[in-house]
């Protein structure tokens, strides 16, 4: 157990999974503070994950500062982010019709995405609040004229303090069952998000510690 344990802290970076790992709603989980302490003070190059597309790396910053963590926003990467990456790449320049709050919606602008409700190249879903029964029919509407459909990232659900919320793979359901076309996601367990984390933190897969739930 000490060489494994020895092995851990030898790696160069560590990428951790938020919800349930970190923290649960909005209380941090034992040895939460104390780890990012020690990531701190030893120096380790550290980047946490989420699948959760609904947050800005800034709204993730000021989360953990009011849980009494002190983390930059360079230490986030978001599902997202991760959606985004795959347009920079694959589709520079296209259009989107977008359901989703401001973590997704930031980061397709930043990557230079426009938003079009009219022909969009793709249709995406993550997490939000606008989900409604109009936004199914459009976004149906326009996947049955041609549009590709993504989510950015394929959970069912997410915790929260008190249970559980649909989450991005739940929400887009309605729409592969009525069009008959399978979402493509970008965030875990896609490996691209997993390859980006790690050339973020300039380390190769065999430098580098994962943690999940």
């Amino acid at each position: 157990m000490n060489q494994k344990i020895e092995l851990i802290r030898s790696k160069k970076g560590f990428i951790c999974d938020m919800d349930g790992v970190i923290y649960h709603g909005n209380t941090l989980l034992p040895g939460a503070a104390e780890f990012v302490e020690w990531l701190q003070k030893e120096k380790k190059k550290y980047l946490f994950l989420t699948n959760n597309s609904g947050y800005t790396p800034k709204e993730l910053q000021q989360r953990l500062k009011r849980m009494g963590l002190n983390v930059s926003e360079e230490h986030f990467y978001t599902s997202a982010l991760a959606t985004a990456e795959f347009w920079k790449v694959q589709a520079p320049g296209c259009s989107v019709y977008a359901i989703g709050e401001a973590g997704l919606l930031n980061a397709l602008y930043d990557a230079g995405i426009t938003m079009n409700d009219v022909d969009p190249d793709y249709v995406v879903f993550g997490e939000g609040r606008s989900y409604s029964i109009d936004t199914l029919i459009k976004a149906t509407n326009l996947v049955m004229a041609g549009a590709k459909l993504l989510g950015a990232n394929s959970d069912v659900s997410g915790p929260i303090e008190n249970g559980i919320t649909p989450a991005c793979r739940a929400l887009i359901a309605p729409v592969e069952l009525a069009t008959g076309k399978h979402a493509y996601f970008c965030g875990k367990p896609n490996p691209l998000m997993m390859r980006t984390g790690l050339r973020i933190l300039e380390c190769h897969s065999g430098e580098a510690v994962y943690d999940r739930r």
